[in-house]
């Protein structure tokens, strides 16, 4: 079809997270009670205080030594084979691997860090990283698996999951998920993988019979925060990076002059320059700069205009 002033092409959801510590402490209730005393022969006495309660001492809290590691998971996907992006969406018995990236935000290296994929809770292939030194994040290897039941998956990121390393916050060491949709075996996913850091491969639209004219189709919409090349579904409040998003072209006429916008939560936080898009081309990405400032869910949606071709 033939593409008319603006359309909405895709949308994706950005979680921002906000982390809260709290601090307990312990107290302890006098007692009013006071010892007994034999009473004197004369005159009575004033019975003894009783003494002063033991505060108790605050347990050792696991995972407090300043001077530890701190393990973080920053990027989590899956690949299929024969393919350079991750993807979010594959057809059932498509073979592939799972791949992580890790973040050493403590104060001394991290040894023989033992990484864990789990599928909807189920433990799913392990991998250990010899070393993530600090302030350094590091590539896990890849771990093979196979989607063999259709469905919405649910990956999970667990770091050092027997709590061998260390660390000065244990609580952190599972917050990374991703999720593949499962097709039907022998179903063809409608476009491209997940989403990859810019300058990723422009690839064609998936095999079929071409529209006729323009016929512009959502391709990758994604967050890749700065001084990263690794694009992220969860991020900080407060956390400044730069929102991308590309568009393929299923006609058989080449798009020319494509323009556009992205929404955040149903406002246009910047507009972006997709240039021309052959017939069965994606475009290369278009960027804007954002920093999500609030905790919550963000739907993120791209709209482009295209001149006539």
């Amino acid at each position: 079809m033939r593409i008319g002033k603006e359309k909405l092409l895709s949308c994706v959801l950005v979680f921002a997270l906000l982390f809260l510590t709290g601090i307990s402490g312990c107290s302890s209730k006098k007692s009013d009670s006071p010892s007994q005393s034999t009473p004197p022969a004369t005159e009575p006495v004033a019975p003894a205080e009783p003494a002063a309660p033991v505060e108790p001492s605050a347990p050792a809290q696991p995972g407090s030594d300043p001077n530890a590691a701190d393990l973080l998971g920053t990027s989590l996907s899956f690949t299929p084979d024969g393919s350079l992006e991750p993807a979010a969406e594959i057809a059932a018995g498509q073979k592939g691997t799972f791949n992580s990236k890790i973040f050493n935000g403590g104060a001394t290296d991290a040894n023989n860090v033992l990484v864990r994929f789990e599928v909807d809770g189920i433990n799913s292939g392990e991998t250990t990283i010899p070393i993530i030194s600090q302030g350094q994040d590091a590539q896990s290897a890849p771990v093979a698996y196979t989607f063999n039941e259709p469905g919405l998956r649910t990956i999970h990121l667990v770091i050092d999951p027997n709590s061998q390393v260390p660390e000065t916050n244990e609580e952190n060491n599972g917050d990374l998920t991703a999720t593949v949709n499962v097709l039907a075996a022998g179903q063809v996913p409608a476009a491209p993988g997940g989403p990859v850091a810019p300058g990723g491969p422009v690839g064609p639209v998936v095999p079929g019979a071409p529209a006729e004219g323009v016929d512009l189709l959502g391709g990758q919409l994604y967050f890749v925060p700065d001084n990263s090349r690794q694009s992220v579904l969860q991020t900080t409040i407060g956390q400044r990076g730069t929102l991308y998003a590309t568009a393929s072209n299923a006609g058989n006429t080449q798009a020319t002059n494509v323009t556009g916008y992205i929404e955040v939560r149903g406002i246009n936080v910047g507009n972006i320059n997709l240039g021309n898009i052959p017939a069965g081309q994606e475009s290369v990405p278009g960027s804007t700069s954002y920093t999500f400032n609030e905790v919550g869910t963000y739907s993120l949606c791209l709209f482009v205009n295209a001149a006539p071709g």
